[in-house]
């Protein structure tokens, strides 16, 4: 496997590894990962769900996708899985740049 092969394949399974933790089983992980953003593209992760808002990425999946109510509703919980962990992360990351940053006592 060359190179940029093999960078590709890792690139790929990293994706589906975050888009799996955001699921809610086999099917939801199923439709994120064959789904794509409003933007077009492929979902990469929980930030990229939460950032559409739960209307804008509710709408990716018609009902022809989910086929069926109890779908809807899963994917309902998994929007907001992604908004739950996009907000955590988001504030993890501002607590670390404080404690890193932030003029300390002397």
């Amino acid at each position: 496997m060359r190179g940029t092969d093999r960078a590709d394949a890792v690139d790929g399974l990293l994706r589906l590894q975050r888009l799996f933790r955001v699921s809610i089983g086999t099917r939801t992980a199923e439709l994120l990962a064959t789904g794509t953003a409003p933007e077009g593209r492929p979902f990469l992760g929980a930030a990229d769900i939460a950032q559409s808002g739960k209307k804008t990425f509710l709408a990716s999946f018609d009902s022809s996708t989910t086929g069926n109510e109890e779908t809807r509703l899963a994917m309902e919980r998994v929007y907001d899985r992604a908004r739950v962990m996009a907000n955590t992360v988001a504030t993890l990351m501002i607590a670390h740049h404080q404690d890193a940053y932030d003029a300390k006592a002397l």
